[in-house]
């Protein structure tokens, strides 16, 4: 059997550290860049693109790497990548996460065929290897899965798929920037009687886990009880980045797998309200915390609107005590206005005199 060599490159990718968020847009910014690096020229891809709608957008070659952005918002982004090669491509999908400053993939030669040795080279790579080893699987079991026209036996371009599978839906479970593509979904639905329901399965832990980590970064604000008017900025991105992933067709698999809890998000929109009516106070904005407050006053009137301001410590005598301070500060200004106008149309009467 003649055996064809083909070289595939290695992965390993690091998030580095998040910066901290400044206040934010409703819809922020996400043009976090994906850097592709690599150390052997030999394995260089000679490319690298985003599969968007619209068409596709290439990467930027600079000396020995690729880097790559695009235009989008959100508080997590997937992006379906394709990396090239001098005889085949490898689809990847990174997520991008707001406040990261970038993703960085570097690069490390591998060289696989059909041989045996590949194979259970291959095959040696689990969930507990480094990131090197397991990408580098991913990408060595795809090419060995898709290489019509090679001597590949049938028999171990399947197993190659469910290894392709299974690392990329192992690896999506463990880190927040790897995404699970379509593509190894696709490869294990055709591997297997009951691939289409396990890669379902698999998609819905993994965007689970991202809905898991931007309620985290909800609840997270949401401790603060002195929380700043850009801390409520963000926090109502999050909240809005949650609600509008949940109703995304493409993050379908994972509002199935986490609950969004509605009354939950309520409270905490009661909350941020509540404290922007003190904010406006502290700045003196009395009828801007009179509006607000009777707001929330507005929820008083049936038993579920009690109930989430309750989930958040806000009740009848809170919001009655501080409407009664804010009007009469409002008051107290308008008095004092009164007599500011007064004593200027006496000074005026008199200078006429």
């Amino acid at each position: 059997m003649k055996q064809v060599l083909r070289r595939a490159v290695a992965f390993t990718a690091t998030l580095t550290a998040s910066v901290p968020m400044a206040a934010q847009a409703q819809n922020v910014e996400n043009n976090v860049p994906i850097v592709l690096t690599w150390n052997n020229e030999g394995g260089a891809p000679t490319g690298a693109a985003f599969d968007t709608r619209s068409g596709v957008k290439t990467f930027e070659k600079q000396n020995r790497r690729l880097v790559g952005s695009r235009s989008s918002s959100g508080q997590v982004v997937a992006h379906d990548i394709s990396v090239n090669f001098k005889e085949f491509s490898v689809p990847l999908t990174v997520h991008t996460w707001a406040g990261d400053t970038r993703v960085q993939i570097n690069t490390e030669l591998w060289s696989v065929s059909c041989r045996p040795a590949d194979v259970r080279r291959i095959n040696a790579v689990n969930s507990s290897s480094g990131q090197t080893k397991i990408i580098g699987a991913i990408i060595a079991a795809h090419y060995i899965a898709e290489a019509v026209g090679t001597a590949c036996p049938k028999p171990v371009r399947t197993k190659m798929r469910q290894k392709y599978f299974t690392l990329s839906c192992n690896l999506a479970k463990k880190v927040d920037f790897f995404g699970l593509s379509q593509d190894a979904m696709r490869a294990y639905a055709i591997s297997k009687d009951t691939g289409q329901r396990e890669a379902e399965a698999c998609q819905r832990a993994v965007q689970g886990e991202a809905f898991r980590k931007l309620n985290g970064r909800l609840e997270q604000r949401m401790r603060k009880n002195d929380l700043s008017s850009d801390q409520i900025a963000q926090a109502r991105e999050i909240k809005a980045a949650l609600v509008n992933l949940s109703t995304d067709p493409a993050w379908s698999e994972g509002a199935a797998q986490f609950d969004l809890d509605a009354n939950t998000l309520a409270a905490y929109e009661a909350k941020l309200t509540y404290r922007e009516s003190i904010l406006a106070s502290n700045d003196r904005n009395y009828a801007e915390a009179l509006t607000l407050n009777q707001k929330l006053q507005g929820q008083l009137d049936d038993a579920d609107g009690r109930r989430v301001l309750g989930k958040v410590s806000i009740n009848e005598r809170l919001l009655t005590e501080d409407a009664a301070f804010f009007t009469t500060r409002i008051d107290q200004a308008a008095a004092q206005e009164a007599l500011n106008s007064a004593a200027a149309t006496a000074n005026i009467d008199q200078s006429g005199i």
